[in-house]
């Protein structure tokens, strides 16, 4: 949290203005037996949606 009181978007907890809960983060539904493929999927979503809030901030400032 920065000093100001505001998450920065590089903040695991950030939200921003397209993050809705019916979003679908991966097209891979787990279903029990696919943890492994779902496991991969989810953390390729969200490393890339790190990386992009990263890459966002750094034009920002």
């Amino acid at each position: 949290m920065a000093e100001d009181g505001k998450l920065h978007t590089s903040s695991p907890f950030y939200l921003g203005a397209g993050d809705q809960p019916g979003n679908l983060i991966t097209q891979v539904v787990l279903k029990g037996d696919n943890y492994l493929a779902w496991s991969r999927a989810i953390t390729l979503s969200l490393r890339s949606r790190k990386y992009a809030a990263d890459k966002e901030e750094e034009i920002l400032h």
